[in-house]
């Protein structure tokens, strides 16, 4: 009887505490190469099985001191979440030119079981042209689908 109800007390206890994720968060870093290139990073956090928190930042990257913004064209950053091989959530983000965080959820009505980050970067002149690195994915540690 004692037992029980101890754990009728943790059991509550615990209901009230905030929720946390249910992984570890997972960094990711993607960086455009070129003149100028785009970078993205942050965390990929599992918050469940179908909700993936997304924080950080995006913005240009001028790799070496003689490379400057360009203002003929912008950077996309798009993040899907996956179900085996379909795609169950998305987001993208467009940057022209500077810095800016991001935070946001993918969320799905199905499980998440990896993400992808993919930059692109679409040139406005002289001549229109779309450009994207193959995208990178993530994985959260010890995930299972059951």
């Amino acid at each position: 009887m004692v037992v029980k109800r101890f754990l009728a007390i943790v059991a509550a206890a615990l209901s009230v505490l905030p929720a946390s994720a249910a992984y570890a968060p997972v960094p990711f870093r993607v960086a455009m190469s070129g003149c100028p290139g785009a970078i993205t990073e942050g965390t990929l956090e599992w918050m469940d099985e179908r909700t993936v928190k997304v924080e950080g930042y995006v913005g240009e990257h001028t790799p070496f001191p003689s490379c400057v913004p360009d203002s003929n064209g912008f950077h996309t950053i798009t993040f899907r979440g996956y179900s085996g091989d379909a795609v169950v959530a998305l987001k993208g983000v467009a940057r022209p030119y500077g810095t800016a965080g991001i935070a946001f959820e993918l969320a799905a009505s199905q499980a998440i079981d990896r993400t992808t980050v993919h930059v692109c970067y679409f040139m406005l002149r002289p001549i229109s042209m779309l450009v994207c690195m193959a995208p990178s994915e993530y994985r959260p540690a010890g995930f299972s689908t059951r």
